[in-house]
């Protein structure tokens, strides 16, 4: 027995791997009923965020009225080694990877908190996002 979750779709003409995410496998477009949101990658393939279905983030003026794109997780790749940790592709390299899922946090009375970045510093994966997330590590077994 089989049970239809998600359809992705990778976008074309993206400089990095994009996919729009929808509920309706026949439906894949942006402007259908169904679309659920975006994955979008680094160009390296070792960072991916994950938005929800609003209209865009730091493009849009802030005087418009539309609601920005909430990120809603992340997720980094990362390759360890003995001495360093250096960012590898995730298709391209093979040996041992981390990888780390970054969830927004909650606040006090039980609701997430909202990441709607006006720039790159503010996201989820950017260096002045370590408050009020949650970070799950992995751990590898053999």
């Amino acid at each position: 027995m089989s049970i239809f979750l998600l359809a992705g779709r990778k976008r074309k003409k993206s400089t990095t791997s994009n996919y729009l995410i929808s509920a309706d496998p026949t439906d894949l477009s942006r402007g259908g009923e169904s679309f659920c949101g975006k994955l979008r990658s680094n160009l390296l393939g070792t960072q991916f965020t994950v938005y929800d279905s609003g209209d865009g983030g730091c493009q849009k003026k802030q005087s418009e009225k539309s609601r920005n794109r909430l990120e809603i997780a992340a997720v980094v790749y990362k390759m360890r080694s003995l001495s360093f940790t250096a960012e590898t592709n995730v298709l391209g390299f093979k040996g041992p990877r981390k990888m780390t899922i970054i969830l927004p946090g909650m606040t006090e009375d039980g609701k997430r908190v909202i990441f709607m970045p006006a720039n790159d510093q503010e996201t989820l994966i950017g260096p002045s996002s370590h408050l009020r997330l949650i970070v799950f590590v992995p751990k590898i077994t053999r």
